[in-house]
């Protein structure tokens, strides 16, 4: 239940828990036994809230007693009333006060209606709202049909039906009736509420107890519906009412379990029943649920379990309550608001928890008892445990309760060991063991113990007779095996019974504690572990306690003999000793980690090429061997030898790893290598190269390469057999460290030459080249390896390059290079002009540019030259033509093509025929060409043919195409087809004689048309589309329309001249003097079997219906007079020749 009361009286003591939210949720109570434990786990359930409105779940709320309570009564004063007076109505747009979400929209205006429905169709604000559930064909009616379920698009879409069913606000049977809505709470936790309270049902205008509510939940989309009260008016929907949701498009809904349109019909007076529709996709809202005691301290956080039908479970472990009564909790469950995940949302329910009593022990008196007299027993509970009445029960040791008894003595029981048993009301249990002695005269004895094991049965008894009864003596431990001594072993902990039995069968029994070994204690050394090597060990040392021992590393259940843990890592370890009686102590036991190894380092400088540095390690302390490694985490590029290569110059560090995995780290720097210094000496070189160069290095790292103008590098620093000039000679050390020094070599100087060239023709060559010489004269010249000749001009040459040799007078020689260009190149372009399709007309002109002049011209396709550069009478087809140039240079044209331009016409008379479908139109082109097609062939008479005829209708498009060889033309011919009108005479009519009726024909498509009837000669006008007939007999009419292209339909209508018969009037005085106070359908001459009459006020409420309409309606509804005026009827007549006939019109009330 929602304790709003409860939930005001804690408002001060825990403001900070329920100051705001929602109550989702009815108290839930834990109702516990006496006997159970103090602390218990506490369930409850919570909404499943969903992030998004696609789906809802659906479930009850007053399935549980005390749960229906509403937020705000359905007639509270409060309310704000809706517009809904008028039956069958929806009510003008309403403002929620809040964004709602619903089938994954949002809103903020909603419209009521009358019949139990809320639509967010805004749309629908005062229009009508239906009122029926049985689906009749393609509509819905209240009296005739199957019942129609949601989703269905014959109600209305965006939808809550709560419950949905055909009340009437505009009946005055129930003076209190309303429908209002109000808004109640505050941001972010308002309720809009829609209150139907007292609404009387259409047809049982005396079922007046119609009451519910819908609910919308801000920040949250849950829709809630009470039900009050509902009564069902059998007569009409057949009593069915409908409890349910429906989206937008009406494809989707959810309804109520058993509040479908086709469940059974229910109702009732105080129903009090309440569901919920909770959102039921996308993630879940739910962020933590927590508990708080009535003063506002937080309690627990509950557990979050599974999900299930729009509800959530939580647990509450360990909750405790010590009193006896009603303890009561505030359950806070904590939401992302729906449509901000930034807010939190808050729904606070009361939890409670009754704890009728305490668990409770037993008092025993008992009477002793001789060998041969019983005794009886006397069992009393302790006050303040338990909650009576009680019953009691004994039983042998061992044996359960057996049957209790209300009595709480028991007469009769002979000694021996029992146990004894008092039941509560709640069913709590409390039992204890009892033995029933003998007399002081009996038998006397003792017990000693020594103590047990934790876990194994090490204790002893020792039972020992001390006077009376009649020896010989036995010994029995509890209810175990009777032996003739009093020594007992492996005996467990706790409280025993020892039997001391003489000859006679007379007994007495002794308690005796067997108490439990103290655990033992122990201490733990260790040695230290490396640091990636787990080596290190814990010894553990059992100081007291009950040998042998077992030990365990780490909570290991495994126990080891051995009290030495090897292979250990660093870190916080414990040991746990069990001695043999299962005791245990568990001792801390860390291990260290070992000290790191310490490094040095010498190091040689790196070379200027690639990194040539070194460092030696030296590793002192850590545990060796060692690995020696790169960087300072002992892990990179690690090497056995203490040596490492290869290094950079700079700061880097370096690693040592001991035999543990301990490092110890070296900052170290590589310095950079000095390069070397050189000179060199030269001697001068003749025409022929014969100088020498002689190089002499300093500084650096010996040996040396010496690399002369960027040549092969080589060990000797003499270079000989150097030419005349400036040379670059570079030095390289061992370290690739070098320098580059410049040395000039003296001599001879070879003879200057330079060329002059003329160009060469294409055919034959022509070329020149003349050289020039300066230097030791005369010169003999040499074309490339040719022989020397004294000429210094070379002729003949063709285009190209070449190298020419000059030797002076004292032998020297030089050589320089020529290029014998060649006249320039000849280009060539082409255009053409098209041919006729008829006769080869095409031509093909040519440009020349470049070359030489004169040119010459040749065809593709013919091997004459000409001088003109024009070529005539071509047919169609691709060409290239070959221009030659004075020198005998060549060029070819790109392809050119000579096309043919297509002189074929065709011309329609006219492009649309028209005319109505199935006749024949002649179609006449004209066209240059010497054939003709038409396509499609199909509807013409010659498809060959320039001038032939069409069938309309075959076709909507003909193509006609005309050809002369490859060239052709294309015509389009349209035709427009005009169909036959289609009639429709209209419905067969039935009047009595002497009456008029309007034949309501109906032509398509739209259009100019002409009509004639026949027969005329009873219609007022044969020549419009809807005459008014008057008949004498029954007649059947013909109409006949034609179009403007003489295009004709016909249809026939029947109108049915009827008995004297049907005949509603249009007014009477139902004013009680007997002359026309009733409204009469029928002039009594019994041609129908049934007539259903519907009489309507001009806002279309009904205010009379009968379904067997016998001229009784005397202008009342529900049983008041109507006001005068003008009504509007509908009158189904059901004939006895089966026929159906309906009847509408106005009937005018006067008094």
């Amino acid at each position: 239940m929602r304790l709003f009361l409860l939930s005001l009286l804690c408002l001060c003591a825990a403001a900070s828990v329920q100051a705001q939210g929602f109550n989702f949720s009815c108290a839930r109570d834990t109702t516990l036994r006496s006997c159970d434990p103090v602390c218990v786990n506490l369930q409850a359930k919570v909404p499943d809230l969903r992030a998004n409105t696609s789906t809802y779940n659906v479930a009850p709320l007053s399935n549980v007693s005390g749960c229906f309570i509403p937020y705000v009564q359905p007639d509270d004063p409060a309310g704000q009333a809706t517009s809904l007076v008028i039956d069958d109505k929806y009510s003008t747009a309403i403002n929620i006060g809040f964004t709602f979400p619903f089938f994954g929209t949002n809103y903020t205006q909603c419209v009521a209606s009358t019949n139990g429905l809320v639509s967010f169709d805004i749309s629908k604000a005062t229009q009508f709202s239906h009122y029926a559930m049985l689906r009749n064909g393609g509509t819905l009616s209240a009296t005739s049909g199957v019942p129609q379920d949601l989703p269905s698009t014959l109600y209305d879409k965006l939808l809550i039906m709560g419950p949905y069913h055909d009340i009437n606000p505009a009946t005055t049977t129930s003076p209190n009736r309303r429908i209002q809505y109000q808004v109640f709470g505050v941001a972010p936790y308002r309720r809009w509420i829609l209150s139907f309270y007292k609404v009387p049902q259409f047809s049982c205008s005396n079922l007046i107890e119609n009451t519910h509510q819908i609910v919308l939940y801000e920040s949250t989309g849950i829709v809630e519906v009470f039900v009050f009260s509902r009564q069902s008016c059998s007569a009409w929907n057949q009593g069915r009412a409908m409890i349910g949701m429906q989206n937008e498009s009406r494809t989707s809904a959810i309804m109520a379990p058993g509040r479908k349109a086709s469940d059974p019909v229910w109702e009732g007076l105080n129903m009090n029943e309440s569901w919920r529709f909770v959102p039921a996709s996308g993630g879940s809202l739910l962020k933590r649920v927590e508990l708080f005691d009535m003063t506002g301290t937080l309690v627990g956080l509950g557990t979050v379990g599974t999900s299930a039908n729009g509800a959530t479970s939580v647990e509450f472990p360990n909750i405790c309550v010590s009193t006896v009564g009603s303890t009561p909790f505030r359950m806070r469950a904590v939401y992302e608001k729906i449509d901000d995940p930034s807010v939190e949302i808050y729904g606070n329910d009361t939890i409670r928890i009754n704890r009728p009593g305490l668990p409770f022990s037993i008092g025993v008196v008992s009477a002793a008892a001789t060998c041969t007299t019983p005794s009886s027993i006397t069992l009393t509970p302790q006050p303040g445990g338990g909650v009576p009445p009680f019953t009691y029960a004994i039983a042998p040791f061992g044996n359960p309760a057996g049957v209790y008894q209300s009595a709480n003595v028991f007469l009769g029981v002979a000694p021996g060991l029992y146990n004894a048993f008092v039941k509560d009301a709640t069913g709590c249990e409390s039992s204890q063991p009892i033995f029933v002695n003998f007399g002081a005269a009996g038998i006397a004895g003792s017990a000693t113990s020594t103590p047990s094991g934790c876990t194994v049965p090490t204790g002893t008894v020792t039972a020992t007779w001390i006077s009376g009864g009649t020896a010989p003596y036995t010994y029995q431990l509890n209810s175990g095996a009777i032996q003739n001594d009093g020594n007992f072993t492996a005996v467990p902990s706790g409280s025993h019974v020892v039997t001391i039995r003489d000859n006679a069968g007379c007994l007495t029994q002794i308690t005796v504690n067997v108490g439990i070994n103290n655990n033992p204690t122990a201490s733990a050394t260790s040695t230290a572990s490396g640091c990636t090597v787990n080596n290190g060990s814990i010894t553990a040392t059992a100081l007291t306690g009950l040998a042998p021992y077992t030990y365990a590393l780490d909570g290991s259940t495994t126990y080891q003999a051995s009290n030495v843990f090897n292979n250990v890592g660093v870190g916080p370890h414990t040991v746990t000793v069990k001695d043999a009686g299962g005791c245990t102590v568990t001792i801390n036991a860390p291990v260290a980690q070992t000290a790191n190894p310490s490094a040095s380092a010498t190091v040689t400088a790196t070379g200027c090429g690639a990194p040539s540095g070194t460092a030696t390690l030296t590793a002192t302390g850590g545990i060796a061997p060692y690995t020696y490694c790169l960087g300072p985490s002992g892990a990179t590029s690690c090497q056995t030898a203490a040596l490492l290569t290869g290094l950079p110059a700079g700061q880097q560090f370096l690693s040592v790893k001991d035999a543990n995995g301990c490092v110890g780290i070296v900052d170290i720097t590589i310095p950079t290598s000095t390069p070397p210094t050189a000179t060199a000496t030269s001697t001068a070189s003749g025409c022929t190269p014969s100088g020498t160069i002689t190089v002499t290095p300093a500084g650096g790292l010996a040996p040396y390469t010496y690399q002369l103008d960027a040549g092969t590098a080589q060990n000797t620093n003499v270079f000989t057999a150097v030419g005349t000039g400036n040379h670059t000679i570079v030095i390289t050390d061992a370290r690739s460290c070098s320098v580059t020094i410049n040395v000039v070599v003296g001599g001879t100087t070879p003879p200057a030459a330079t060329a002059a060239t003329t160009v060469s023709g294409c055919n034959p060559a022509s070329g020149t080249i003349t050289v020039t010489a300066t230097g030791t004269a005369p010169f003999t010249y040499a074309l490339g390896t040719g022989t020397f000749q004294p000429s210094n001009a070379f002729t003949g040459l063709a285009a190209g390059n070449y190298s020419i040799q000059v030797r002076d007078n004292v032998g020297c020689t030089s050589t320089i290079t020529a290029t014998v260009g060649s006249s320039p190149a000849v280009a060539a372009s082409a255009t053409a002009a098209n041919t006729l399709c008829t006769s080869n007309t095409g031509s093909v002109s040519v440009t020349a540019t470049a070359g030489t002049a004169p040119y010459t011209y040749t065809l593709s396709g013919t091997s004459t030259a000409q001088p003109s550069n024009q070529f005539n009478n071509l047919a169609a087809g691709s060409y290239t033509v070959t221009v030659t140039d004075a020198l005998g240079c060549t060029a070819a044209t790109a392809p050119v093509t000579v096309g043919q331009t297509n002189n074929i016409t065709i011309t329609p008379a006219t492009s649309i025929v028209s005319g109505c479908v199935g006749t024949s139109q002649t179609v006449s082109l004209t066209t240059n060409a010497s054939s003709v097609s038409w396509s499609p062939a199909t509807g013409v008479a010659n498809p060959a043919s320039a001038n032939t005829s069409i069938t309309i209708g075959t076709a909507p498009t003909y193509t006609v195409t005309a050809g002369t060889g490859a060239c052709t033309a294309t015509a389009t011919v349209t035709v427009q087809a005009v169909q036959p009108p289609q009639v429709n005479a209209g419905a067969q009519q039935y009047i009595q004689v002497g009456d008029s009726v309007r034949l309501l024909a109906a032509v398509s498509p739209t259009g100019t048309y002409s009509y004639s009837w026949s027969p005329g000669i009873t219609l007022r006008d044969s020549t419009v589309l809807q005459p008014w007939a008057r008949p004498a007999v029954t007649t059947a009419y013909t109409l006949t329309v034609t179009t403007p292209q003489g295009c004709v339909g016909r249809d026939s209508v029947t109108v049915v001249i009827l008995g004297d018969c049907i005949d509603p009037h249009n007014a009477f005085t139902p004013n009680g003097d007997g002359i026309n106070d009733n409204w009469l359908v029928t002039n009594g001459a019994g041609c129908t079997t049934r007539i259903v009459a519907q009489v309507f006020n001009r806002y279309g409420g009904r205010v009379y219906e009968n379904q067997n309409y016998r001229g009784d309606w005397n202008g009342t509804y529900q049983g008041k007079h109507i006001a005068d005026g003008t009504y509007y009827y509908q009158v189904v007549y059901y004939m006895t020749d089966g026929r159906i006939v309906t009847r509408r019109g106005d009937v005018t009330i006067v008094r």
